[in-house]
């Protein structure tokens, strides 16, 4: 989520457009939807994330479960066995 929130909050879309970031991980949603109930190791990241938010003028973040989304989650592990990042932004 860090990864994406920097990206966006630096694009131009950041104080004209929205982003909408889905997660299948309850904890990082909740974590950053109350950062007051995050774990105190991941402080420092949810600190910078919140921050980011902040820049961003219209953000909504959703937890999917994993088996509602079986597309997006073998994307996802088709990415973990890329040599390079892939980034892809749809206009």
């Amino acid at each position: 989520m860090r990864e994406v929130m920097v990206l966006f909050a630096a694009s131009s879309w950041a104080k004209s457009g929205g982003i909408n970031i889905e997660s299948d991980s309850k904890n990082a949603v909740s974590w950053i939807s109350k950062p007051i109930n995050a774990p105190w190791r991941l402080g420092q990241l949810i600190h910078q994330i919140t921050a980011l938010k902040g820049k961003v003028l219209d953000r909504q973040i959703h937890y999917i479960p994993r088996s509602g989304d079986e597309v997006a989650d073998n994307l996802a592990k088709t990415g973990i066995e890329r040599p390079n990042d892939l980034i892809r932004i749809h206009p």
